[in-house]
């Protein structure tokens, strides 16, 4: 139907957007990361190191994350957070 340059076409366009994909999914990846690492630095200079609360941070999304990272700094306890 589409030919031999037809068909190359297609898979140089496949190959593309799965490209854009993987580097949209590193990005977000990349970023989930950093937020981690910020919020481990954050946790530990007001608590110290709490398992509960690293094992929740290792295992948090992204939102979660965000959540954490915003009442952190006014987090009297672990608990609080």
């Amino acid at each position: 139907m589409y030919g031999a340059a037809g068909r190359r076409h297609l898979r140089e366009g496949e190959v593309e957007a799965a490209r854009e994909r993987a580097g949209q999914e590193g990005r977000q990846e990349g970023r989930q990361e950093g937020k981690r690492e910020a919020l481990r630095r954050l946790a530990r200079q007001r608590f110290g190191v709490v398992a509960a609360l690293e094992e929740r941070i290792s295992t948090a999304a992204e939102p979660q994350l965000d959540q954490l990272l915003d009442r952190v700094i006014g987090a009297a306890t672990p608990d609080d957070l």
